[in-house]
């Protein structure tokens, strides 16, 4: 019975996992804009080429690890902040902050 039980938690949360995935996938928009990330005190030019609420996908620059705390800065004067959550040799996805987080780090420095 428990084998049953197993199986069935291991099937649902599969499930799961790929239900989050389509909904990232679906919710992302393509893009094409020229941003600023600056993380380490440096400022780089990009390109981004996914954005949601709370992820973007940019090309990579030199130096963008995982894990790096970074700030967009948008060709509309906007700016989100974030963290480096992947990267490979042409990409980096980025998680993003609440809309209002940089707005208010601004505020507070």
């Amino acid at each position: 019975m428990s084998d049953t039980l197993t199986g069935a938690v291991d099937e649902f949360l599969n499930e799961v996992a790929a239900d989050v995935r389509e909904r990232r996938r679906q919710l992302r928009e393509s893009v094409d804009e020229s941003v600023s990330i600056t993380f380490d005190g440096q400022s780089n030019s990009t390109k981004l080429v996914e954005i949601s609420d709370r992820g973007a996908r940019l090309k990579r620059v030199p130096g963008l690890e995982t894990d790096l705390t970074v700030e967009l800065q948008f060709e509309d004067g906007s700016s989100r902040t974030g963290r480096v959550t992947w990267t490979d040799e042409e990409f980096a996805d980025l998680e993003l902050n609440p809309a209002n987080a940089a707005a208010e780090e601004s505020a507070e420095a």
